[in-house]
């Protein structure tokens, strides 16, 4: 598996698992609006077509650490 797909696959689990509880949770409106999930528009292949072409130099602009370190990241979250 590439890396940038581990990247984004779990992103998307993370974020979608992750909750809060405030105020605002107790509010009907506010819940039915946290309910509506917009449907994102997504570049198909730009994993493996974009991110995977992308210098090491490139890598650490876009993504703020080294390609290997993206690596061992993924590595301990996705038991590799």
């Amino acid at each position: 598996m590439h890396i940038s797909i581990a990247l984004l696959e779990n992103s998307s689990t993370i974020s979608s698992s992750e909750s809060s509880s405030s105020s605002s949770d107790s509010c009907p409106i506010v819940k039915k609006r946290l309910r509506v999930r917009r449907i994102l528009s997504r570049i198909t292949g730009y994993a493996e077509d974009t991110v995977e072409k992308y210098s090491d130099e490139e890598f650490k602009t876009h993504f703020r650490m080294s390609r290997q370190t993206a690596h061992k990241i993924i590595g301990k979250v996705c038991n590799f």
